[in-house]
């Protein structure tokens, strides 16, 4: 019996989240001019944000540890196995439930937020169709 075929879907989204949400990101957040750069960024979007040494600390642990969850899924999507998939579906929730709760903290921040539930969104509704289960599953 021949192997299914892995969709194109599976391919492009693995990709993405190992090496652009993964490596890249990973790598980006770990240079300390990029935090300037973004303090800038904050600042100049009318968000006054004091980033203290500490704070940094703290963003530059989360967002490594966002950063290599990204490169376990997108490693173990792109090698087709379930729990990557079920991995990828349970954090775009927790991304997604992060991105509403920080409109409810900061209702100003809802545009910033419309644009960062997109690819959560499209994690859940791709990685829940029953045709990429199935795939996943070996069905």
């Amino acid at each position: 019996m021949q192997p299914k075929k892995k969709p194109i879907g599976v391919i492009i989204l693995g990709i993405f989240n190992l090496v652009v949400l993964g490596v890249i990101q990973l790598i980006t957040f770990l240079i300390p001019q990029n935090w300037q750069a973004i303090e800038k960024m904050l600042k100049d979007s009318g968000i006054n944000v004091n980033l203290s040494p500490a704070l940094i600390k703290i963003m530059i642990v989360v967002q490594s540890a966002m950063s290599l969850i990204f490169i376990v899924c997108g490693a173990g999507l792109l090698l087709g196995k379930e729990w990557a998939r079920k991995l990828t579906v349970y954090f775009a929730f927790a991304i997604a439930a992060l991105v509403l709760l920080s409109v409810v903290l900061a209702p100003s921040s809802i545009q910033q937020a419309m644009l960062q539930i997109i690819y959560p969104g499209i994690l859940i509704v791709y990685f829940t169709n029953k045709n990429i289960e199935n795939f996943f599953k070996g069905k």
